[in-house]
């Protein structure tokens, strides 16, 4: 099912700030806030590829008062990282709200907060149908490896939210739809195998 990502002022304002650090040093920054206390935290600037979570916004995530909203940017601008969804769906977590990935190419990408017991399973299920099936197509020429690559973790995301893993939603920017609707009937038969996978 598609899900459009949608942002409030305030979420607008942190997307940009981390979009901002992350264009200055190439770096992942994260910013979030809690909707009901208006605390908010800030961490990032060590890595391209991951950001610390700081420990009380660990804290506040296995608070069932909390309603949090987590803002961080993906340099590459791909979609969310195994690393990602063990903070989004711990099994801990007791907060709502929701984690969002932004992308330096102007893509958004969202998963609401839960908890779930087997997230790196299924994971990694979704993972390996969605890559079996983009090797196939791949040597058939049908997907061009940069275009399988830079969608990869957004066919598992897709696949974890129609398995009912997850509920996920995206923004993606106009490089990205068109590179993915070049490709979009192969690109979907590897959602739908990924999906299968999760059933497995």
């Amino acid at each position: 099912m598609l899900h459009i990502a949608l942002l409030n002022k305030m979420d607008r304002a942190m997307c940009a700030q981390v979009l901002s650090y992350g264009g200055r040093d190439g770096c992942e920054h994260l910013r979030a806030y809690d909707l009901r206390s208006n605390w908010d935290c800030y961490s990032g600037g060590q890595s391209p590829v991951t950001v610390a979570i700081p420990a009380d916004l660990q804290n506040r995530l296995r608070d069932p008062l909390a309603e949090l909203y987590i803002h961080h940017n993906h340099p590459a601008s791909v979609s969310f990282s195994p690393v990602d969804l063990a903070v989004a769906l711990d099994v801990n977590n007791r907060a709502r709200g929701k984690l969002y990935a932004h992308g330096h190419d102007g893509s958004t990408y969202g998963v609401t907060l839960a908890n779930r017991e087997t997230i790196a399973s299924l994971y990694k299920k979704a993972e390996a149908g969605a890559a079996q099936h983009l090797r196939f197509l791949i040597s058939m020429s049908h997907v061009p490896f940069q275009v399988a690559k830079a969608h990869f973790s957004h066919i598992v995301c897709q696949a974890l939210d129609m398995a009912g893993v997850m509920h996920y939603e995206f923004a993606m920017s106009q490089t990205r739809i068109d590179d993915w609707q070049r490709c979009a009937n192969y690109l979907n038969d590897v959602v739908a195998a990924a999906t299968d996978a999760v059933g497995r």
